[in-house]
């Protein structure tokens, strides 16, 4: 058996599947308020993007995390992928002053442009990507924080679907 390559770029991906996740949200992202920024870390936005794990360097968070990858087996030597990516998203308080449910508001908000993105993928928007799939999100609460009415966070589910087959099979 040869390398494992992606067919549609004639080689395996470079960088990791939620790295190009995260990547493909930022650039995708519409929302004004949380602002972006013109880079995924820029100190002047309020959001940060990222892969891994929230960091808490902004207010509002969106991080990727790969979590479980499976692979069918489809003839000699060619797979099918499926990569499970969280989207976590996080919103806080910034002023003890402001109405308590704005996080929350400010996060649902968030989940739906996750949504949003994810749902209108065309195949190869991120090269070597055939699909994506929104498989919904869950609420994440600590019955013993006290700051929970300050500090929000959920996850939505997604899929990513590739290819990648024995480099002697490609033709």
């Amino acid at each position: 058996m040869g390398t494992w390559v992606v067919p549609t770029l004639d080689a395996d991906f470079t960088t990791d599947i939620e790295d190009l996740f995260i990547a493909y949200i930022f650039d995708k992202w519409s929302l004004a308020d949380p602002l972006k920024g013109s880079a995924a870390v820029d100190q002047n936005s309020s959001i940060s993007f990222r892969p891994g794990f929230f960091d808490g360097s902004k207010p509002y968070e969106v991080c990727a995390l790969q979590t479980r990858t499976v692979a069918e087996k489809r003839d000699s030597g060619h797979y099918v992928f499926q990569t499970e990516i969280e989207v976590m998203q996080r919103a806080r308080r910034l002023q003890d002053d402001l109405d308590p449910t704005t996080p929350l508001t400010m996060l649902k908000t968030m989940e739906a442009e996750v949504r949003r993105i994810v749902m209108a993928y065309r195949a190869y928007e991120i090269p070597g990507v055939d699909g994506l799939n929104y498989n919904g999100y869950e609420m994440y609460y600590n019955p013993d924080d006290t700051y929970a009415k300050s500090d929000w966070s959920l996850s939505t589910k997604v899929s990513v679907f590739y290819q990648k087959q024995d480099s002697s099979n490609v033709v």
